[in-house]
């Protein structure tokens, strides 16, 4: 194996870039999600770039009209 060169992509970081598939973000944040590349050519910045938009995806979106609470419920009761 030889020795990796200072500014050489990691070949995990290479493969994540290869790998990507906007249909399937989760799958690939769990398998890529969590590399540490600290170079900033164009395959590292291209990966974080994906991260980024994986994570966008994956997002739970809240409408502001659902609250921070379980539905409201009338009970009509009946004398």
């Amino acid at each position: 194996m030889r020795k990796k060169l200072k500014g050489e992509p990691d070949e995990q970081v290479i493969e994540a870039v290869l790998y990507w598939n906007p249909s399937k973000p989760r799958r690939w944040l769990a398998k890529y999600g969590g590399l540490v590349c600290m170079s900033n050519d164009d395959v590292a910045q291209r990966y974080r770039s994906l991260r980024n938009e994986a994570r966008a995806r994956t997002e739970r979106k809240w409408l502001s009209e659902m609250g921070d609470c379980l539905p409201e419920t009338t009970f009509r009761v009946v004398w």
